[in-house]
Protein backbone atom coordinates (compact mmCIF):
# COMPACT_ATOMS: atom_id res chain seq x y z
CA UNK A 1 0.00 0.00 0.00
CA UNK A 2 2.88 2.21 0.77
CA UNK A 3 4.52 1.80 -2.52
CA UNK A 4 1.17 2.79 -4.15
CA UNK A 5 1.20 6.22 -2.24
CA UNK A 6 4.63 7.04 -3.70
CA UNK A 7 3.59 6.06 -7.19
CA UNK A 8 0.89 8.29 -6.85
CA UNK A 9 2.94 11.05 -6.08
CA UNK A 10 5.34 10.85 -8.75
CA UNK A 11 5.82 13.98 -11.29
CA UNK A 12 4.51 16.31 -8.77
CA UNK A 13 8.56 17.34 -8.51
CA UNK A 14 8.39 18.52 -12.40
CA UNK A 15 4.98 20.20 -11.84
CA UNK A 16 6.86 22.52 -8.58
CA UNK A 17 9.83 22.98 -10.59
CA UNK A 18 7.95 24.42 -13.84
CA UNK A 19 5.89 26.92 -11.77
CA UNK A 20 8.79 28.16 -9.87
CA UNK A 21 10.99 28.66 -13.25
CA UNK A 22 8.14 30.91 -14.32
CA UNK A 23 8.04 32.68 -11.17
CA UNK A 24 12.03 33.06 -11.25
CA UNK A 25 11.93 34.27 -14.48
CA UNK A 26 9.62 36.88 -13.99
CA UNK A 27 11.62 38.19 -11.09
CA UNK A 28 14.75 38.06 -13.71
CA UNK A 29 12.92 40.14 -15.99
CA UNK A 30 11.96 42.78 -13.70
CA UNK A 31 15.00 42.81 -12.20
CA UNK A 32 17.25 42.90 -15.91
CA UNK A 33 14.66 44.10 -18.37
CA UNK A 34 13.00 46.77 -15.56
CA UNK A 35 16.48 48.19 -14.76
CA UNK A 36 17.62 48.20 -18.31
CA UNK A 37 14.78 50.36 -19.40
CA UNK A 38 14.92 52.85 -16.25
CA UNK A 39 18.49 53.50 -17.02
CA UNK A 40 17.52 53.67 -20.63
CA UNK A 41 15.09 55.93 -19.88
CA UNK A 42 17.27 58.31 -17.20
CA UNK A 43 19.81 58.91 -20.17
CA UNK A 44 17.28 59.70 -23.00
CA UNK A 45 15.60 62.26 -20.27
CA UNK A 46 18.97 63.87 -19.65
CA UNK A 47 19.74 63.90 -23.31
CA UNK A 48 16.70 66.00 -24.16
CA UNK A 49 17.06 68.15 -21.17
CA UNK A 50 20.36 69.30 -22.21
CA UNK A 51 19.52 69.95 -25.74
CA UNK A 52 16.61 71.90 -25.14
CA UNK A 53 18.70 74.21 -22.46
CA UNK A 54 21.09 74.57 -25.29
CA UNK A 55 18.40 75.40 -27.96
CA UNK A 56 16.62 78.05 -26.05
CA UNK A 57 20.28 79.74 -25.22
CA UNK A 58 19.31 81.06 -28.45
CA UNK A 59 16.21 82.06 -28.71
CA UNK A 60 16.16 85.62 -28.20
CA UNK A 61 18.87 86.28 -30.88
CA UNK A 62 17.30 88.77 -33.08
CA UNK A 63 15.90 87.85 -35.38
CA UNK A 64 15.72 84.61 -34.51
CA UNK A 65 17.74 81.47 -37.04
CA UNK A 66 16.08 78.70 -36.55
CA UNK A 67 19.32 76.49 -37.95
CA UNK A 68 21.46 77.79 -35.57
CA UNK A 69 19.03 76.87 -32.67
CA UNK A 70 18.15 73.63 -33.72
CA UNK A 71 22.24 72.79 -34.99
CA UNK A 72 22.91 73.98 -31.26
CA UNK A 73 20.68 71.67 -29.84
CA UNK A 74 21.05 68.54 -32.14
CA UNK A 75 24.79 68.99 -31.40
CA UNK A 76 24.54 68.57 -27.86
CA UNK A 77 21.69 66.07 -28.00
CA UNK A 78 24.35 63.75 -30.55
CA UNK A 79 27.11 64.24 -27.70
CA UNK A 80 24.81 62.14 -24.59
CA UNK A 81 23.21 59.45 -26.87
CA UNK A 82 25.83 56.52 -27.37
CA UNK A 83 26.12 55.94 -31.17
CA UNK A 84 24.04 58.23 -32.98
CA UNK A 85 24.89 60.83 -35.57
CA UNK A 86 23.56 63.70 -37.42
CA UNK A 87 24.85 62.40 -40.82
CA UNK A 88 21.95 61.02 -43.42
CA UNK A 89 19.54 63.53 -41.37
CA UNK A 90 17.99 66.99 -42.50
CA UNK A 91 20.63 68.68 -40.23
CA UNK A 92 23.37 66.58 -41.70
CA UNK A 93 24.81 69.99 -43.48
CA UNK A 94 22.59 72.51 -41.19
CA UNK A 95 18.93 72.59 -40.12
CA UNK A 96 16.30 73.51 -41.80
CA UNK A 97 15.24 77.41 -41.60
CA UNK A 98 11.60 75.89 -40.06
CA UNK A 99 10.31 76.17 -36.51
CA UNK A 100 9.90 72.76 -36.11
CA UNK A 101 11.18 70.07 -37.39
CA UNK A 102 10.96 66.30 -37.52
CA UNK A 103 7.62 66.16 -37.39
CA UNK A 104 5.67 62.99 -36.20
CA UNK A 105 5.54 60.05 -38.59
CA UNK A 106 2.38 57.30 -38.47
CA UNK A 107 3.55 55.66 -35.65
CA UNK A 108 3.89 58.86 -33.43
CA UNK A 109 7.41 58.92 -33.18
CA UNK A 110 9.29 61.90 -33.88
CA UNK A 111 11.17 61.53 -37.85
CA UNK A 112 14.88 62.52 -37.32
CA UNK A 113 16.56 59.19 -37.13
CA UNK A 114 19.99 59.84 -35.38
CA UNK A 115 20.66 56.01 -35.48
CA UNK A 116 21.45 53.24 -32.67
CA UNK A 117 17.55 53.58 -32.11
CA UNK A 118 16.87 57.06 -31.36
CA UNK A 119 14.74 59.24 -32.91
CA UNK A 120 14.08 63.31 -32.28
CA UNK A 121 11.80 65.91 -32.81
CA UNK A 122 12.65 69.43 -32.49
CA UNK A 123 10.50 72.21 -32.05
CA UNK A 124 10.82 76.15 -31.12
CA UNK A 125 6.94 76.01 -30.07
CA UNK A 126 7.12 80.13 -29.32
CA UNK A 127 9.17 82.85 -29.26
CA UNK A 128 10.69 81.99 -25.55
CA UNK A 129 9.91 78.26 -25.56
CA UNK A 130 12.26 75.74 -27.14
CA UNK A 131 11.39 71.94 -26.99
CA UNK A 132 12.79 68.85 -27.27
CA UNK A 133 11.22 65.05 -27.71
CA UNK A 134 13.37 61.87 -28.40
CA UNK A 135 12.50 58.29 -29.17
CA UNK A 136 14.85 55.51 -28.05
CA UNK A 137 13.74 51.59 -29.31
CA UNK A 138 14.84 49.22 -26.53
CA UNK A 139 15.56 45.81 -27.05
CA UNK A 140 14.26 43.43 -23.47
CA UNK A 141 16.30 40.38 -23.30
CA UNK A 142 14.04 38.09 -20.35
CA UNK A 143 10.48 39.38 -21.07
CA UNK A 144 10.36 37.58 -24.73
CA UNK A 145 10.53 34.18 -22.87
CA UNK A 146 7.13 35.37 -21.22
CA UNK A 147 5.72 36.43 -24.78
CA UNK A 148 6.28 39.77 -24.42
CA UNK A 149 7.26 42.00 -27.88
CA UNK A 150 11.37 41.90 -27.75
CA UNK A 151 11.26 45.84 -28.10
CA UNK A 152 9.43 48.55 -25.84
CA UNK A 153 10.12 52.48 -27.36
CA UNK A 154 10.99 54.97 -24.90
CA UNK A 155 9.64 58.36 -25.13
CA UNK A 156 11.52 61.47 -23.15
CA UNK A 157 10.52 65.38 -23.35
CA UNK A 158 12.26 68.32 -22.48
CA UNK A 159 11.09 71.85 -22.47
CA UNK A 160 13.34 75.39 -21.71
CA UNK A 161 12.47 79.26 -21.75
CA UNK A 162 14.42 81.76 -22.45
CA UNK A 163 13.48 85.17 -21.33
CA UNK A 164 16.62 86.73 -21.60
CA UNK A 165 15.62 90.13 -23.90
CA UNK A 166 17.58 92.05 -25.08
CA UNK A 167 15.47 95.14 -25.18
CA UNK A 168 14.92 98.09 -22.75
CA UNK A 169 11.67 98.44 -23.63
CA UNK A 170 9.23 95.78 -24.83
CA UNK A 171 5.77 96.39 -25.64
CA UNK A 172 3.59 93.13 -26.04
CA UNK A 173 0.45 94.58 -26.71
CA UNK A 174 -0.82 93.48 -30.60
CA UNK A 175 -4.63 92.83 -29.69
CA UNK A 176 -5.98 91.78 -32.34
CA UNK A 177 -2.76 89.66 -32.77
CA UNK A 178 -0.23 91.57 -35.72
CA UNK A 179 -2.43 94.58 -36.04
CA UNK A 180 -0.57 98.34 -36.91
CA UNK A 181 -0.80 99.61 -33.76
CA UNK A 182 1.31 102.39 -32.53
CA UNK A 183 2.13 100.35 -29.81
CA UNK A 184 5.15 103.11 -29.00
CA UNK A 185 3.79 106.86 -29.76
CA UNK A 186 6.23 109.58 -29.30
CA UNK A 187 4.42 112.79 -29.64
CA UNK A 188 5.69 116.96 -29.85
CA UNK A 189 8.46 118.46 -31.43
CA UNK A 190 10.08 118.60 -28.49
CA UNK A 191 9.69 115.06 -27.13
CA UNK A 192 12.58 112.29 -27.06
CA UNK A 193 13.16 108.88 -26.02
CA UNK A 194 17.00 108.69 -24.64
CA UNK A 195 18.52 104.91 -24.26
CA UNK A 196 21.75 104.89 -22.46
CA UNK A 197 24.24 101.83 -21.55
CA UNK A 198 26.26 99.73 -23.68
CA UNK A 199 29.46 97.40 -22.58
CA UNK A 200 29.17 94.05 -22.44
CA UNK A 201 25.78 92.42 -21.79
CA UNK A 202 23.76 95.77 -21.96
CA UNK A 203 20.20 95.39 -22.79
CA UNK A 204 19.38 98.62 -24.92
CA UNK A 205 16.45 99.69 -27.50
CA UNK A 206 12.81 98.85 -27.99
CA UNK A 207 10.66 96.01 -29.26
CA UNK A 208 7.35 96.23 -30.56
CA UNK A 209 4.95 93.62 -31.03
CA UNK A 210 2.99 95.94 -33.75
CA UNK A 211 4.63 99.30 -34.80
CA UNK A 212 6.73 102.33 -33.40
CA UNK A 213 5.45 105.95 -34.05
CA UNK A 214 8.48 108.33 -33.77
CA UNK A 215 7.13 111.68 -34.03
CA UNK A 216 7.93 114.68 -35.85
CA UNK A 217 10.91 115.14 -33.31
CA UNK A 218 14.74 116.03 -34.05
CA UNK A 219 15.94 113.44 -32.77
CA UNK A 220 12.68 111.64 -32.00
CA UNK A 221 14.77 108.47 -30.22
CA UNK A 222 18.71 108.51 -29.19
CA UNK A 223 21.35 106.28 -27.94
CA UNK A 224 23.86 106.74 -25.41
CA UNK A 225 27.08 105.68 -26.19
CA UNK A 226 25.94 105.95 -30.09
CA UNK A 227 26.74 102.35 -31.59
CA UNK A 228 26.74 100.59 -28.49
CA UNK A 229 23.36 101.22 -26.97
CA UNK A 230 20.95 99.30 -28.73
CA UNK A 231 18.32 99.57 -31.73
CA UNK A 232 14.29 99.12 -32.94
CA UNK A 233 12.39 96.45 -33.97
CA UNK A 234 9.46 95.90 -34.71
CA UNK A 235 7.12 93.23 -35.96
CA UNK A 236 4.50 95.03 -37.96
CA UNK A 237 5.73 98.87 -38.57
CA UNK A 238 3.46 100.48 -41.24
CA UNK A 239 5.13 102.17 -44.32
CA UNK A 240 4.29 105.92 -43.28
CA UNK A 241 6.31 105.50 -39.36
CA UNK A 242 9.21 103.78 -41.30
CA UNK A 243 9.25 106.57 -43.43
CA UNK A 244 9.42 109.13 -40.20
CA UNK A 245 12.01 106.46 -38.64
CA UNK A 246 14.33 106.92 -41.17
CA UNK A 247 14.11 110.73 -41.53
CA UNK A 248 17.43 112.43 -41.49
CA UNK A 249 18.43 113.18 -37.76
CA UNK A 250 15.07 111.64 -36.49
CA UNK A 251 16.82 108.36 -34.86
CA UNK A 252 20.67 109.16 -33.77
CA UNK A 253 22.96 106.35 -32.39
CA UNK A 254 21.36 103.22 -33.06
CA UNK A 255 24.13 100.07 -32.85
CA UNK A 256 23.12 98.42 -36.20
CA UNK A 257 23.29 100.89 -39.38
CA UNK A 258 20.86 100.21 -42.14
CA UNK A 259 17.15 101.02 -42.63
CA UNK A 260 14.32 100.85 -39.26
CA UNK A 261 13.27 99.16 -37.17
CA UNK A 262 14.80 95.92 -37.70
CA UNK A 263 12.94 92.90 -38.00
CA UNK A 264 11.52 90.93 -35.59
CA UNK A 265 9.47 87.87 -34.57
CA UNK A 266 6.48 87.76 -32.53
CA UNK A 267 6.70 87.54 -28.94
CA UNK A 268 4.28 86.06 -27.07
CA UNK A 269 1.82 86.91 -24.25
CA UNK A 270 3.82 84.59 -21.30
CA UNK A 271 0.65 83.61 -19.86
CA UNK A 272 1.51 84.29 -16.17
CA UNK A 273 -1.30 83.04 -13.57
CA UNK A 274 -3.02 86.27 -12.36
CA UNK A 275 -3.86 86.04 -8.60
CA UNK A 276 -7.11 86.55 -7.80
CA UNK A 277 -7.72 89.62 -5.93
CA UNK A 278 -8.40 89.72 -2.09
CA UNK A 279 -11.80 89.62 -0.91
CA UNK A 280 -12.82 93.13 0.13
CA UNK A 281 -13.53 93.40 4.27
CA UNK A 282 -14.67 95.72 6.78
CA UNK A 283 -14.86 95.86 10.01
CA UNK A 284 -17.23 98.49 10.71
CA UNK A 285 -20.58 98.57 11.14
CA UNK A 286 -23.86 100.41 9.62
CA UNK A 287 -24.26 103.74 11.11
CA UNK A 288 -27.38 102.48 12.46
CA UNK A 289 -26.90 99.67 14.65
CA UNK A 290 -26.16 100.16 18.50
CA UNK A 291 -22.76 100.23 18.84
CA UNK A 292 -20.82 102.67 21.82
CA UNK A 293 -18.85 104.65 18.91
CA UNK A 294 -22.31 105.92 17.37
CA UNK A 295 -22.82 108.51 19.98
CA UNK A 296 -20.74 111.35 20.09
CA UNK A 297 -20.09 113.15 23.41
CA UNK A 298 -20.78 117.22 23.67
CA UNK A 299 -19.55 118.79 26.34
CA UNK A 300 -19.11 117.05 29.75
CA UNK A 301 -22.24 116.08 30.75
CA UNK A 302 -24.18 115.66 27.56
CA UNK A 303 -24.26 113.06 24.41
CA UNK A 304 -25.17 113.82 21.18
CA UNK A 305 -28.06 113.48 19.41
CA UNK A 306 -29.98 113.63 22.98
CA UNK A 307 -32.29 111.15 22.76
CA UNK A 308 -33.46 108.33 26.01
CA UNK A 309 -31.12 105.61 23.18
CA UNK A 310 -28.39 108.45 23.27
CA UNK A 311 -27.07 108.29 27.13
CA UNK A 312 -23.77 108.81 28.63
CA UNK A 313 -22.83 106.43 31.11
CA UNK A 314 -19.85 107.24 33.27
CA UNK A 315 -17.19 108.85 30.15
CA UNK A 316 -18.54 106.60 27.93
CA UNK A 317 -21.65 107.62 25.14
CA UNK A 318 -23.57 104.44 24.68
CA UNK A 319 -26.63 104.07 22.61
CA UNK A 320 -28.18 104.96 18.84
CA UNK A 321 -27.82 108.18 17.04
CA UNK A 322 -30.90 107.98 16.15
CA UNK A 323 -33.80 110.08 18.01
Amino acid sequence: MHGSWLRKQSGQAVVLVAVAVVVLTAILALALDGGGIYLDRREVQNAADSAALAGAELLMTVPPSYPSIHNQAIGNLVKNLPGTTIAGTVCSATCPNQAMIGPLGGNGVGTINLGAGYFAQLWVTNSYTYMVAVWHTHHVAVAPVHGFQSTITLQARAVAQNANLPYAVVVLQDKPAYAQWHDLNITGSTSVLALQGGGPGARGGVFSNANIDPGNGIPAITFSPAGNAGDLWAVNETSGDQTLLNAAGRVTGQQTGGSLPRAASHLDFPSYPEPSPPAASFNGVPANTPTRSTCKPRGRRSCFPVSTRCRRVGSVCRGRCVP
